[in-house]
């Protein structure tokens, strides 16, 4: 039973892999479509913004990303991917609820590298105004855990949120100076 359960979530893992380059492919055709209005200036590319052609494109992404997300719930991956289309505003609006929710679902099967790149995307998205400060709490706990895994990057980065006693965004999270802290995650990253 548990060989079965481990084919099966095999097997919607590699389905959802499959929607994620569906969703890969409408967004760099989004992007080569959209390469030669940059020649063109701002009001070019905000004719593009608004044409069906952009429209459409950006609609299939979101479409191939909700699939991945239907077809594995619980892959980090795809729960991840569809969290920073809501923080760019990536064919739907932006919505930092919704985004914060999809990388605490992610997070919970999250490899090291993604927790710290999570940690990251809240960041930007606090400095951004997308999120509020106090969500600066959830990145500090994404980072910490991939310090905790031995990631260096995320030791690195929690080194600096104690000696600054912040994060990397504008904003409070709470974490106290500490140059003792700081040098324990530098010296082990």
């Amino acid at each position: 039973s548990l060989a079965q359960r481990g084919l099966s979530d095999l097997q919607k893992s590699e389905d959802a892999d499959q929607w994620l380059q569906k969703a890969s492919e409408s967004f760099s055709e989004t992007v080569e479509k959209m390469t030669p209005f940059l020649k063109l200036g701002i009001e070019k590319m905000q004719e593009y913004f608004e044409s069906k052609v952009y429209r459409d494109l950006m609609a299939d992404y979101i479409s191939f990303l909700h699939r991945a997300v239907a077809a594995s719930p619980d892959y980090p991956k795809a729960l991840y991917e569809l969290a920073k289309a809501y923080l760019k505003g990536f064919g739907v609006e932006v919505d930092g609820v919704q985004a914060l929710s999809l990388l605490r679902r992610a997070s919970v099967f999250a490899s090291a590298d993604e927790l710290w790149m999570m940690s990251f995307d809240i960041s930007e998205g606090v400095r951004e105004k997308i999120l509020n400060a106090e969500d600066l709490k959830e990145a500090e706990r994404f980072c910490r855990r991939a310090a905790e895994q031995g990631h260096a990057g995320g030791q690195y980065s929690l080194a600096a949120m104690y000696a600054r006693g912040g994060l990397f965004a504008d904003g409070d999270s709470g974490l106290p100076h500490s140059r003792d802290l700081a040098m324990y995650w530098l010296r082990k990253a």
